[in-house]
This record gives structure tokens, C-alpha cells and sequence, in this order.
């Protein structure tokens, strides 16, 4: 419980809260959107990226920690449960982030590469 003390009034006022708020943002259930799964990961030299779904006018994009465009492909349809070869090769280790856009949805995917 907190209690507030309202100011010239000598009122005060006990509240319970349920919940913390820590953000106005509504909140998105990270799990809800993924819908495509990568491996290994940490990766080496190839990273395979399957889907659960079919994906209309599908891009690939790999970037950089610092947000710069590596790698990019691009799929008419990529199918459900359609395996994609993704190549590393050339690639130092660290941490880059692989992102899917397609017209019906959009996911990222921290991939980690390894020597």
C-alpha cells in the first residue's frame, strides 16, 4: 500500500496497486510475432533460417551491432517450412541482427558468429 498526503487538505489516501507500470507503451508479447527460427545460433560460417508460414515479397536483411546493411536477400514467396541458407562466410564474429519483412509481417532475430 502507499499512502499520499494530499497537499492543504491533511487528506490522506491509501492506494493498492496490482501491477507496476513501467512504460505507456502498449506491451507486445515479443513471442506473438516470431515466426521464423534460425540455427545454430551462434553461427559460423551459415546460419539456416526456416518459417512457419508463407512470406509474400520476402526480404532477408543481415546487419551489423552498429546498424549497417551486410548482407540482403530477396524472395517472391519464401514458403512454410522452407529452409533458407543464409552464407557468413567473410563475416568477423560478433553480433548482428538478421531481419525478415515481408507484406504480412516483420521479425528480428539476434544471430551471434563465431570463429
Amino acid at each position: 500500500n502507499l499512502v499520499f498526503v494530499m497537499p492543504d487538505t491533511h487528506t490522506d489516501i491509501t492506494a493498492r496497486f496490482n501491477s507496476i507500470i513501467t512504460s505507456t507503451e502498449e506491451y507486445v508479447d515479443p513471442e506473438a510475432n516470431t515466426f521464423m527460427t534460425a540455427y545454430p545460433n551462434p553461427a559460423k560460417d551459415m546460419v539456416f533460417l526456416l518459417s512457419d508460414r508463407s512470406l509474400p515479397g520476402a526480404s532477408i536483411r543481415l546487419h551489423n551491432f552498429y546498424g549497417q546493411l551486410i548482407r540482403e536477400k530477396h524472395f517472391s514467396n519464401i514458403y512454410a517450412a522452407q529452409e533458407i541458407k543464409f552464407a557468413l562466410d567473410g563475416l568477423s564474429p560478433g553480433i548482428y541482427f538478421i531481419q525478415i519483412s515481408s507484406k504480412s509481417a516483420n521479425q528480428s532475430i539476434k544471430l551471434i558468429i563465431n570463429q
